[in-house]
């Protein structure tokens, strides 16, 4: 189907001839989408193509701010009771139109996903009032129960659909074609989409695990957007006329974690220890070619940011420390981690731990593995992160909550009564300055316990064509491709 040309593929589904279409937007990727459906898998890599295809319940702007989008309205009708006013006159893309059944259904299907219903867990039950009402019932009252219908856990699937077997039918800008799996996914303009429609018929998202290979298709042209590229590939990008070097601070934290039910991660001084040998300037500089920033806290910069200082290398006392743990020299250990940035992530580190007398053994698998190991918490010490949900709860409470151990996302098997107490205090005090008060002692015990570790918060960087226009993340890493415009 692909033709060979030079270093690279022709990676479009068209002939290499029709490179300058301007109805097909083509884009490349460093890993494939695990799972289309928004209720199997929760990741980045399969959300970049689910915000295509599906609307969330209600939407957040550049500024943080909740805005409407499936539902147009909301209240408070009690402290526990949130009503919400659903769009009338939206269509599928099966050409049935959107009610308040599927608004409902969704929610239900969030609350019993296994990776989902963390965020889901406030949710008591949803009441249909009317063809456009629900009632969502709180079990208790819960400051951010917006961010619950504004993100991952909130896109709409069609009720009847679904039920039937096809849950890869959404109301968003684009519908789905075709997934060729290992090459690409094609999605086709939806022009019946009750917003803003798309500037191209076309988006091809192709599989390109290679920066290079990326780099050089957005060079010849044989793609218009390449995602994730090296920082380092900046300056030769500014001397080409016809590309465009992007570089966006994002709302993402890249961690590494410890399985705290195995022995030698059990030891608290021991993953101190690690802490401490962990050279995050090299990793920055080196394993992410200098995009990004060193990490102080587990959440994003303004989402219940905590102001500290981050943790610095230093292999003098993370050998004292060692020392302490009983933990020998020579000990051999295992770290999960994927291809890319995080493969080179974890060569640093263990060029950092040989130094404290520690073996690391790095155990590198694909995507799709990785996710089901870490889901099952079926490992012992892995590179993750964690992208852009628009309130601290959804970060702690989901990382640290012990109802969440497991795909709920707290794959650290982290259990302790004093931080339970402490995420759900949090949670339900409407008051910001004693909300952040609990949330900076949430933090001074993540810090201090060590069962995750920040790292950087990264910069998201891509290339793309210069005759391609309105290129925009929103602050959760990911974009929308129907703004985007192909001269």
């Amino acid at each position: 189907m692909f033709k060979k040309i030079g270093m690279g593929l022709c990676l479009m589904l068209v002939s290499c001839n029709d490179v300058q279409d301007t109805k097909t937007l083509n884009v490349a990727v460093p890993v494939e989408m695990v799972e289309l459906d928004p209720y199997r898998v929760l990741d980045t890599q399969s959300l970049r193509v689910r915000y295509q295809v599906y609307d969330k319940i209600i939407a957040v702007d550049s500024n943080g701010n909740y805005v409407p989008s499936l539902v147009t309205e909301w209240k408070y009708v009690s402290p526990t009771n949130l009503q919400l006013t659903v769009r009338s006159n939206v269509q599928f893309h099966n050409g049935e139109y959107l009610t308040a059944e599927d608004i409902k259904y969704t929610i239900d299907r969030s609350m019993t996903t296994p990776t989902h219903q963390s965020g889901m867990v406030t949710v008591k039950d949803v009441e249909v009032l009317s063809p456009y009402k629900v009632q969502v019932n709180l079990k208790i009252p819960y400051v951010p129960a917006l961010a619950m219908f504004s993100g991952s856990r909130a896109l709409v699937l069609n009720k009847k659909a679904a039920e039937a077997g096809n849950a890869y039918v959404g109301t968003g800008p684009f519908k789905f074609k075709e997934w060729n799996k290992g090459q690409n996914v094609l999605l086709e303009r939806f022009d019946n989409h009750w917003g803003e429609k798309a500037k191209v018929d076309f988006v091809n998202i192709k599989t390109v695990p290679e920066a290079l290979v990326r780099m050089i298709a957005v060079e010849t042209g044989e793609v218009d957007i390449a995602y994730d590229i090296d920082y380092n590939e900046k300056e030769r990008v500014s001397e080409n006329s016809k590309l465009i070097f992007d570089e966006t601070p994002i709302s993402r934290i890249e961690y590494v974690g410890f399985n705290i039910t195995k022995y030698p991660y059990s030891n608290p001084k021991f993953r101190e220890a690690i802490s401490y040998a962990i050279d995050v300037p090299g990793i920055i500089s080196s394993a992410a070619q200098g995009a990004g920033v060193h990490a102080n806290s587990l959440t994003s910069k303004g989402v219940g940011y905590t102001k500290s200082e981050p943790t610095e290398q230093n292999i003098e006392k993370a050998k004292e420390l060692l020392k302490e743990s009983g933990v020998p020299e020579g000990t051999k250990i295992r770290l999960l981690a994927i291809d890319g940035v995080r493969k080179r992530t974890a060569e640093v580190m263990q060029a950092n731990l040989k130094e404290i007398g520690i073996d690391l053994e790095i155990m590198l698998v694909e995507w799709a593995k990785y996710a089901q190991m870490v889901y099952a918490t079926d490992t012992e010490m892995f590179l993750g992160g964690w992208s852009g949900d628009p309130d601290a709860d959804l970060y702690y409470y989901i990382f640290f909550h012990s109802s969440n151990i497991g795909a709920g996302g707290n794959f650290t098997e982290y259990n302790n009564a004093e931080m339970d107490k402490l995420l759900v205090m949090a949670r339900q005090e409407h008051n910001p300055q004693k909300r952040q008060a609990l949330y900076d002692q949430i933090h001074e015990k993540t810090m201090k316990e060590k069962a995750l570790v920040p790292l950087f918060y990264p910069l998201s960087t891509l290339v793309h064509r210069a005759n391609i226009s309105n290129v925009r993340f929103d602050s959760y890493v990911l974009q929308s491709w129907k703004e985007v415009v192909k001269n």
